[in-house]
This record gives structure tokens, C-alpha cells and sequence, in this order.
């Protein structure tokens, strides 16, 4: 169209000898033109981006029956890298760090009573308190996976043939890891602290070599599993 008002006013300005055609009529109509096209090519892009996020999120819901490898190919590649994310992430692994830098000195530290203190008996929960950590560390690995592939551009939602209806992301694995974590660090702190210096008395506890053996030390554990 440009092309032709082009050879449109240089006829113009051949047959009357002038020169208005090019220089005056010509230039407005081509500035105008292009500030009009490029105002529809905005709106439009717009418009087909509005769209484009409309059907995604009419596909995510299950309102539109596609094919399953279409969502899971669409939701993989919709998801992405989220700073956010890694900061709550690293603050979380952080504070865990250090309150296990401190469990460990509780440990170390002289007990209240040698005499009436027990290793066996202190240990003997270990094996709960064990299998709940490595069942939190479990949740930080798969969060871990999963954020490196979004933050790499892999996607392991269509690698692992994932419902894509499917909202576990990997803050959803970093939340219930840093909570696990967080009560796991309370419960079993209190419990070595409990147990080494008696500060909770004794219920229903045996004499001598048992002096220490409590009904409540049973509860640390449990507590622990229950969540």
C-alpha cells in the first residue's frame, strides 16, 4: 500500500511538474500510516496475549478436553525460575544449619547426673527422630530437583508423564520440608535437653540405673510422628 501512494504522488508531482506530492503529501500519509499500524499491531498483540493466557488458564482448570500430552507439554514449559523462592528457600536451610549446630553442642555438653544417666536409654528414639529426618531431607531433595529444572528450562513435567492439573511445585515441597524440619528441630532439641538435664520430672520413673526412665520421654517421638 505504502509502494503504491508512493508511485501514486511521484505521478502526481511528474505530470504537474511539482515536487508537493513527495515532499508534503507523501510524508504525512506515511507517518500517519505508520502510527496507525503500529497502534493496531499493539492492541492486537495484546489482544492475542489476553487470549493466549485465557486458554491457559481454561486448559489448567479442565475446562477444555485436550490432549493430555498438549497440558503436560504447556505446563512445563509455563513454569519458571522464582528468586523469591531460593531466598525463602536459603533462609530456611540457614536457620536449620544453625539450629543444628546447636543441638550438636547440646549433645556434647556434660549431662546434669552421670551417675543415673543413660546412653541406651537417650538413644533409644533415635531411630524415629532418624526417619523423620531423612524423610524431610526427601522433601528438600525433591523441591531441589524441581526448581533446577525450571530454573534450566527442563521440562520434567512432560519427562515424568505428571497430570499437569497436578499444583505441586517446588515451593509447595520447600513449605512442607522447611516445617517438617522446623518441628523436627523443636521436638528432638527438647528432648536432649529434657533428657540430659531433668527439666521436666519424672512420671511414673524406676529407681537406680532407670532413675531416668520416664513415661513423657515416650511423647517427644510420638509428637514427632503425628506430624
Amino acid at each position: 500500500n505504502q509502494a503504491t501512494i508512493f508511485n501514486i504522488y511521484k505521478k502526481y508531482d511528474k505530470v504537474l511538474g511539482s515536487s508537493d506530492g513527495l515532499a508534503l503529501h507523501y510524508v504525512a500519509t506515511l507517518a500517519e500510516s505508520r502510527l496507525k499500524s503500529s497502534g493496531v499491531a499493539i492492541d492486537t498483540l495484546d489482544a492475542d496475549v489476553k487470549c493466549a493466557m485465557h486458554q491457559q488458564e481454561t486448559l489448567c482448570c479442565g475446562g477444555v478436553e485436550t490432549c493430555p500430552n498438549v497440558l503436560q507439554l504447556a505446563s512445563g514449559l509455563t513454569s519458571v525460575s522464582n528468586q523469591q523462592v531460593e531466598r525463602r528457600m536459603f533462609f530456611c536451610l540457614g536457620f536449620l544449619v544453625a539450629m543444628l549446630i546447636s543441638i550438636i553442642v547440646l549433645v556434647l555438653l556434660p549431662e546434669k547426673d552421670p551417675t543415673n544417666f543413660s546412653s541406651t536409654y537417650f538413644l533409644a528414639s533415635l531411630s524415629v527422630f532418624r526417619l523423620v529426618l531423612a524423610f524431610a531431607l526427601v522433601l528438600w531433595g525433591c523441591g531441589g530437583v524441581a526448581h533446577s529444572c525450571n530454573s534450566n528450562g527442563i521440562n520434567h513435567m512432560f519427562i515424568l508423564d505428571i497430570d499437569p492439573r497436578c499444583r505441586v511445585d517446588p515451593d509447595f515441597f520447600f513449605r512442607q520440608a522447611a516445617l517438617l524440619s522446623s518441628f523436627w528441630v523443636f521436638i528432638y532439641g527438647s528432648y536432649v535437653v529434657d533428657y540430659k538435664w531433668m527439666v521436666i520430672p519424672s512420671i511414673d520413673g524406676s529407681s537406680g540405673y532407670n532413675e531416668r526412665s520416664s513415661f513423657h520421654y515416650v511423647l517427644y517421638p510420638s509428637a514427632l510422628l503425628a506430624v
